[in-house]
């Protein structure tokens, strides 16, 4: 039963007043005794004539009390006539012995409903009224806009201006969310995978248009750009058999809250045991959680590349200071060993420029002039370091005209001009003289004797010195194998051209060497008759 407010005009002589009901307090009997009794104190009695009303006010009827006929104020109880109620469904209120919809007659027809609030008759007040279709603004029909109500199947969409139910639309979507209006013109689960937001759930379906489990990684790059498939049907970022697809600062693949698969970092060096070249787990630092190559525990995996460890950044480095370098790369620069480029770069020494020890710091520089003391004056390239003279050629390098004496020691001798050779080698003071021993020679042998006394060269005539076995030509200062027959140590044997040959035979040819004869081009080496 509706509750709706009746309005009542009630007369008493010069006076009238509105009086309002309850619809909800009207039942079988009429009027709720409470108001009919309040109805009747504001009535002053009085003669009326029932059949025509006469005597009583415009909203009043005369009505038999008792026995007594008396002004009665109308009311849904009684409002044309006396105990005639208003229909509580298609009146609102009774005016003037009327029962009326708002300022309207009371509803019949086609709209046989009082809607109260507006006042006015309706076809219908909810779907109740319409027999299966919707009630929208009064009227039954197809469907209702506002929720779609009525619609279903292949026409989900209720027109709003026809209020008539059709497909849905894709652009734009007048599908309810989270539904989806598909190909069809039907508002299924999804139309393409971003729609699909449930974790295990994450791949639209094209036949079903409903969002399921992935079935393999190829569905996940293509229409989730993950690159896994999880058992559980979810798309992952990474692979937690392998780790697949981690990295930095977060190199495993784990489930996290909710069972949501993502790269996270390590926790111990059991998550990195199995990575080639970064087995540790860093647990501090600016690399934390990372799987690292060494920490301030663990430097193995640098030590066998020969490396150390850059605790800072977890990585193997060249060096973490100058003690790590040597050689041609003495410094440590920013992890890499280097070679010098100044001497002031050097703690001690200077910086070789040149030569095999180009970079490294030591005790002279090779390519520097007067760099070492008189006592070892020359700074030999190969160890750079300063050692005595082999040859007038190194002290000539460091002052023109200076010759390498005996001691090791290079002698300017500025007076010798040009510089001594031949039969006078030895510069003394300003003046070229023959050598006196080997010692004037360093490095060769000091001619005793021969054309060439006096001189310095590979040997010495007076005993073939520096010869081993072979004899010196006093010519040449050189060594051969013969000057004379008698040289060769046996018969049948000429020297020819310093060579020792069988007799009667060709040049370089020797015979008699041990058991056999010389090939041409071969030579008889007497000291152990062997063919040379």
């Amino acid at each position: 039963m509706r509750s709706v407010l009746v309005v009542l005009s009630v007369l008493t002589g010069a006076c009238s007043a509105i009086v309002t009901f309850d619809r909800s307090r009207i039942g079988e009997g009429g009027i709720d005794a409470s108001l009919d009794a309040g109805v009747d104190a504001s009535i002053d009695g009085g003669a009326c004539a029932p059949a025509t009303h006469l005597g009583c006010g415009q909203d009043e009827l005369c009505c038999d009390q008792g026995g007594s006929p008396r002004c009665i104020a109308v009311g849904a109880a009684q409002c044309s006539a006396c105990g005639t109620a208003c229909d509580a469904d298609a009146s609102s209120a009774c005016v003037d012995r009327e029962c009326r919809c708002g300022d309207g007659a009371a509803c019949s027809g086609a709209t046989p409903l009082c809607d109260d609030e507006a006042g006015a008759c309706v076809e219908c007040l909810d779907a109740t009224d319409c027999g299966g279709e919707q009630c929208v603004g009064g009227s039954c029909v197809q469907c209702d806009p506002s929720d779609n109500s009525g619609c279903s199947g292949p026409t989900p969409i209720c027109n709003p201006a026809t209020s008539t139910c059709e497909g849905c639309t894709m652009a734009p979507d007048n599908c309810p969310a989270p539904l989806e209006c598909t190909a069809t013109g039907v508002c299924g689960g999804c139309n393409e995978s971003s729609d699909c937001t449930t974790r295990t759930t994450p791949i639209c379906d094209e036949e079903s248009t409903a969002c399921r489990g992935c079935t393999d990684a190829a569905e996940c790059m293509t229409d989730v750009d993950l690159d896994f498939c999880s058992a559980d049907g979810s798309c992952a970022p990474c692979d937690p058999e392998d780790d697949a697809g981690c990295s930095g600062a977060t190199p495993v693949c784990r489930a996290g809250a909710g069972g949501a698969i993502a790269c996270a970092a390590c926790a111990s060096d059991g998550d990195c045991a199995a990575r080639t070249g970064t087995p540790i787990c860093a647990t501090a630092g600016a690399n934390m959680g990372a799987c690292v190559a060494c920490d301030g525990d663990d430097q193995s995996v640098c030590a066998a590349m020969d490396a150390v460890c850059d605790v800072a950044t977890n990585r193997c480095i060249e060096c973490n200071d100058d003690g790590d370098c040597g050689g041609t790369t003495p410094l440590c620069d920013a992890g890499t060993c280097r070679g010098c480029m100044a001497t002031s770069e050097c703690a001690t020494g200077v910086c070789v420029t040149s030569g095999a020890l180009d970079g490294a710091c030591g005790a002279c520089d090779p390519a520097a002039t007067g760099v070492c003391p008189a006592g070892t004056p020359v700074c030999a390239s190969t160890t750079a370091t300063c050692v005595l003279c082999t040859s007038n050629t190194e002290c000539q390098a460091i002052a023109a005209g200076s010759t390498c004496l005996g001691d090791g020691t290079c002698s300017a001798s500025p007076g010798c001009t040009p510089a001594c050779s031949g039969r006078t080698p030895v510069c003394n003071g300003s003046t070229c003289e023959a050598c006196d021993e080997d010692a004037d020679c360093p490095g060769q042998q000091c001619a005793l004797s021969g054309a060439m006394s006096g001189a310095c060269g590979a040997c010495d005539p007076s005993d073939s010195a520096g010869c081993a076995g072979r004899v010196c030509n006093p010519a040449t200062l050189a060594c051969v194998d013969c000057l004379m027959a008698s040289d060769c140590g046996a018969a049948g044997f000429d020297c020819n051209i310093n060579q020792c040959q069988c007799a009667n035979r060709p040049p370089g040819n020797d015979c008699n060497c041990g058991s056999t004869n010389c090939a041409v081009g071969e030579r008889c080496d007497r000291s152990t008759n062997t063919c040379i």
